[in-house]
């Protein structure tokens, strides 16, 4: 449970010790940071961290931490400890004025202020707080020489980079825990979250009345969220509470100007507290010129970069493209790192590690805001959202290539962090007739990406816009492609008769194109929308032709997928014999092009249907069928072809009831759950009206899903009405289960 930590108030002061001190008291609480309070306080604890700094974004509150770990280890420090603003000094002779101005000197030389310093320090056990020493960096060296001189002293230091001096401890200050998306409904939010508590207190310093409840705190958790937990941030907002609703704060920190609301009036307040954007303008000040650029151009990407990408986009013109190194891409990519690490060690920049060896790169939300101003301000946006856009589309066409290949699902995850960048190139690129090239590529390149990681809704809306633009009516291979794609998303989104028309229009295209590759994906479509509406005939018919066009065209890849499609619909039609027939085909194709998930997943449904053919394998022909040609894949699932040889041989010899004896022996006796003294086969007695309506329509061929239309229930309990079926008669597939239904004629 986190509570609000309090600065001591005037009159604790005494309490806490007589003794030398300039620590400023503060009239406000500090909010959460228990974490971090605790380990400021072991590493001032620990002599041999004899300099500490803090870092961090700019409005994160590294001046309030330190002040309250600075009171929290009085205890540690006899000779007490003393607090410099550095803030408008940037050489040392403007450092020791202040330090000098600070300590109880009765008399001091300017130009001998080092020695006035270090002579007064000596011998004694003190701590001494510089605050916002970003613009002093010049004069580090000065500290690392006071703590040399004084073998007592310990510097803790607060900046927006480090000091870069030996001996030196970095402590990196983050923005406030924020709620998680499920913790976002109601007042315990400020047992969870910081930012929350901090909105909450500020709130009610300007409006007392002020309460978190089960209504408005969804709409706190957001403004604290759209922030990025910042606390100068959050507390700017929060002043805002007795001008604008809460709506109206969040709406305006969601729209493209949030810095201009985070302004509070008071000529009394420090330049720092007054508004965030003379913050980061003071930040950006002291960059280089090189890091301006970069902190500039990176503000066009959306949530967060590789650092190839950065260096495509921050780069010279001509760029090799994504996934190439050549020796000045490598160079070039050097320079950026440089000044990312800069910008990193500044606070301006966040590194995160996608995976062992890849890292990328991100703005807080606030800062990418100011810095896309800056972008604007230089004449630089379009120029560097055109580079954006061009560079994604490149990374669009390797996810297309990707789609069809082994590694697609490894390819897929890899650029998954990289969705929302294709989103702002695809949008980008939708403004303008001319861009309309760029918008094409990337929407035709990714449907297959968006619909295997979930970005169906995003990615529909986008191709449907396409589809509809005047120029892209033309009959051509990239209409066709977009349609595919909106027939693929239309379908996920179950609307199989729109998915249809757009199936159909792609594939005539494809037709008078001449090109079988898109034909084949056209013909998939339309057969995932006949299995959609139940018509698995249908669909076997034009898997069968997608299967063929591909084998034409060669691609391997696609005649795997064929494959097991066709599989998954012999195994609907109750064919589990032709189905684990072609399943093993299936993973004899992915296996030799090294899909080792398909190889799993495949694997998988052979389990399945190799249960339920241990039951129907009645000549040792139907084993030929399945196995021939395929023990080097037998080796690696022993357990699925001992079944399958032992009941191909009870078939041989015994009959079909030694086959179900056998099978229960092979699969080692165990009793399946819920089939425990089971009837004899064909003994409908057992069963209830509805189940002997289902076994009717079972044995008539309707698939679950047409028999739930039939009867008007839902898919689930279809299913479970047929396992129970299978327990009463004691069956285990829908073939031995029509053969009892014939028998007793109920067809």
């Amino acid at each position: 449970m986190n509570h609000p930590v309090y600065t001591p108030a005037y009159n604790n002061v005494p309490r806490i010790r007589p003794k030398a001190t300039s620590l400023p008291v503060q009239l406000t609480p500090l909010i959460g940071r228990e974490q971090e309070l605790l380990e400021l306080s072991r590493l001032l604890d620990d002599r041999n961290v004899r300099l500490l700094t803090l870092t961090g974004p700019p409005g994160v509150g590294k001046s309030r931490l330190a002040l309250h770990a600075a009171y929290s280890a009085l205890d540690s420090f006899p000779d007490g400890a003393y607090s410099v603003e550095v803030r408008d000094e940037r050489d040392e002779a403007g450092v020791l004025a202040r330090i000098a101005a600070t300590l109880p000197l009765d008399f001091y030389e300017p130009e001998r202020a080092f020695q006035a310093i270090a002579g007064w320090l000596q011998g004694k056990q003190a701590l001494l707080l510089l605050q916002d020493f970003e613009q002093a960096i010049e004069a580090a060296p000065l500290v690392l020489d006071l703590l040399l001189e004084c073998p007592g002293l310990q510097a803790l230091v607060t900046s927006r980079s480090p000091l870069y001096v030996h001996g030196e401890h970095v402590f990196p200050v983050s923005p406030l825990s924020l709620p998680r998306a499920e913790q976002a409904d109601g007042a315990g939010l400020t047992q969870v979250a910081d930012a929350v508590t901090l909105f909450v207190e500020r709130a009610r310093s300007v409006k007392p009345n002020f309460q978190l409840s089960k209504e408005n705190a969804p709409v706190v958790a957001d403004i604290c969220t759209a922030v990025d937990g910042l606390p100068l941030a959050i507390e700017l907002a929060a002043a805002r509470i007795n001008l604008m609703p809460l709506p109206a704060i969040a709406e305006w920190l969601r729209s493209n100007h949030p810095l201009d609301l985070l302004v509070t009036p008071g000529p009394h307040l420090p330049g720092s507290q007054k508004d965030l954007r003379s913050t980061l303008e003071r930040s950006y000040s002291l960059l280089n010129a090189e890091e301006q650029r970069l902190f500039r151009h990176l503000s066009v990407f959306v949530g967060s970069c590789t650092l190839e990408a950065a260096e495509a986009i921050c780069g010279e013109e001509n760029q090799a493209a994504p996934g190439t190194a050549t020796g000045a891409a490598r160079r070039a990519a050097a320079e950026v790192l440089e000044s990312a690490q800069s910008l990193s060690d500044k606070g301006l920049l966040c590194y995160k590690e996608q995976r062992p060896g890849v890292w990328r790169l991100s703005m807080l939300g606030l800062i990418r805001q100011f810095a896309l101003e800056m972008l604007e301000a230089c004449g630089e946006l379009e120029a560097t959202l055109q580079k954006h856009a061009r560079y994604f589309a490149a990374v669009a066409e390797q996810i297309d290539r990707d789609s069809m290949a082994a590694h697609a699902k490894a390819a897929f995850e890899r650029v998954e962090p990289d969705q929302p960048n294709l989103m702002a190139a695809l949008d980008w690129a939708l403004e303008a007739e001319d861009r309309l090239g760029t918008a094409a590529t990337i929407g035709a390149s990714c449907y297959f990406f968006w619909e295997a990681r979930n970005f169906c809704k995003e990615g529909l809306g986008r191709l449907e816009i396409l589809a509809a633009m005047p120029v892209m009516q033309g009959r051509t291979n990239m209409r066709a492609k977009i349609l595919n794609g909106v027939g693929r998303l239309r379908l996920f989104h179950s609307t199989p008769g729109l998915a249809s028309q757009a199936f159909e229009e792609a594939l005539s295209i494809y037709r008078e194109c001449g090109d079988d590759l898109g034909t084949s994906i056209a013909v998939v479509g339309l057969a995932l929308v006949a299995r959609k509406l139940g018509d698995v005939e249908k669909a076997r018919g034009l898997a069968q032709e997608a299967l063929q066009l591909r084998r034409r065209s060669g691609h391997r890849w696609l005649v795997a997928q064929s494959i097991t499609h066709l599989a998954v619909l012999a195994t609907e039609a109750g064919e589990p014999e032709y189905a684990a027939a072609l399943t093993v085909r299936g993973i004899a194709l992915f296996k030799s092009m090294g899909a080792d998930c398909w190889v799993t997943m495949l694997m998988e449904s052979l389990d399945k249907l190799c249960a339920e053919l241990a039951y129907q394998i009645q000549a040792p022909d139907s084993l030929d069928d399945i196995t021939g040609g395929l023990d080097e894949l037998w080796e690696v699932h022993k357990p699925n072809r001992y079944m399958v040889e032992q009941v191909a041989q009870a078939a041989q010899t015994a009959g079909v009831d030694a086959v179900a004896h056998q099978a229960e022996n092979a699969s080692g006796g165990a009793e399946v759950e819920g089939h425990a003294g089971r009837t004899t086969p064909g003994d409908l007695s057992a069963l209830t009206p509805r189940e002997v309506e289902v076994l009717r329509l079972l044995a008539r061929g309707l698939t679950n899903a047409r028999m739930a239309e039939e009867l008007m229930v839902s898919r689930h309990t279809v299913d479970v009405h047929i396992r129970s079926i299978y327990g009463k008669i004691n069956v285990h597939s829908r073939s031995a289960a029509t053969r009892i239904a014939l028998a007793e004629g109920l067809v």
